[in-house]
This record gives structure tokens, C-alpha cells and sequence, in this order.
């Protein structure tokens, strides 16, 4: 809520580039789903679902991966930003429906009995996690403002972009296999 409240102070102060307002906002809506989807694929960890947890991730990707390219194509850095929005949301909705798949499984019945029987759980973990992910991700932007004021500033973020996926991609396939 911060982000998409301060999102064009952040886009013309801290970026200097007031364009970025609109996809920071955008942006700042898919956090919610990282939250929730980052919960999900922690109750399927308990369950030891990492097989179906590196097949929803990759099935997320290689969905949504042409349609991103296609909408970075046509609509530019809006249609980039939908699509990364597509992948957060596909993943959420994977993880989700096998969350429950597990859930039926082993007898609970809802989630609310699920969240009910283990909101220590939540509180004593996962709510300190949120905070300190919240605390992480305004540092790491305005290290990314940093860089974009700086001389060449957009060319070196999509450098530092480009390098952060292949690290990613690095580190699933010794993962998944």
C-alpha cells in the first residue's frame, strides 16, 4: 500500500523518471500476490511438495514467458510489467489449487481451520518475515534509484536485470532436477 501510495514520489524523486509511476504502482499491487504465494509455497514445503513446487514455477514461466515478450512488444514497459503481474499471479493460482489438493488430503477442511489451527505459526513467523521483507524491499529500490540517477543509469539496471534472471535460472535446475 506504501509502495502504490508513494510510487510517483519514488518514480520522480528517487528514479528521476516520472514515466515509472504508473508500472511502479502496477508493480506494487503484485506484492500481495509474492505474499500470499510466498505463504502457499511454505504450507506446500511442509507438505514436501518440491517437486510440484519446481513444476509450478517452471509451468508459471514457460505460460506466461511468450505472452510477456508479446506484451513487452506491443505495449513497452506497461506491457512488461503486465506480464511479470501474469507469471506472480499464475504461480499464486498454482500453488494455491495444490495447496488445497494437499489441504483435502491430509483431512483439514478448510483453510480457515488450516489458519485457525496454526495462527501462532503465522504470527510467530510469517508475520515477522513480511516485516522484514518490507523492510528489505524500499532499501533495495533506492539502491536501484541510485544506479538509475547515475550516468547511464537505465542501461546498467537492465544489465543488473538480465544478470538476476540468469542467476535465478542458475540455481532452479540443479533445484528442480
Amino acid at each position: 500500500v506504501t509502495i502504490f501510495i508513494s510510487a510517483t514520489s519514488i518514480a520522480q524523486h528517487e528514479l528521476a523518471q516520472p514515466a515509472l509511476a504508473t508500472p511502479l504502482k502496477l508493480l506494487s499491487l503484485s506484492l500481495v500476490f509474492i505474499t500470499l504465494d510466498g505463504i502457499q509455497q511454505g504450507v506446500l514445503l511442509g507438505f514436501e511438495r518440491v517437486r510440484q513446487l519446481g513444476i509450478i514455477n517452471l509451468g508459471a514461466v514457460l505460460i506466461s514467458a511468450p505472452i510477456q515478450i508479446l506484451l513487452a512488444w506491443h505495449f513497452g514497459l506497461e506491457g512488461a510489467v503486465a506480464g511479470l503481474m501474469l507469471t506472480v499471479v499464475l504461480r499464486w493460482l498454482f500453488s494455491f489449487f495444490l495447496m488445497f489438493q494437499c489441504v483435502n488430503i491430509v483431512g483439514l477442511k478448510s483453510y480457515r481451520q488450516l489458519l485457525t489451527k496454526h495462527i501462532s505459526v503465522l504470527q510467530e513467523f510469517a508475520l515477522p518475515a513480511f516485516l522484514s521483507g518490507a523492510m528489505i524491499t524500499p532499501v533495495h529500490w533506492v539502491c536501484h534509484g541510485m544506479l538509475m540517477r547515475s550516468p547511464n543509469g537505465p542501461t546498467e539496471m537492465a544489465i543488473i536485470g538480465v544478470a538476476a534472471q540468469w542467476f535465478y535460472l542458475i540455481i532452479f535446475v540443479p533445484a528442480a532436477a
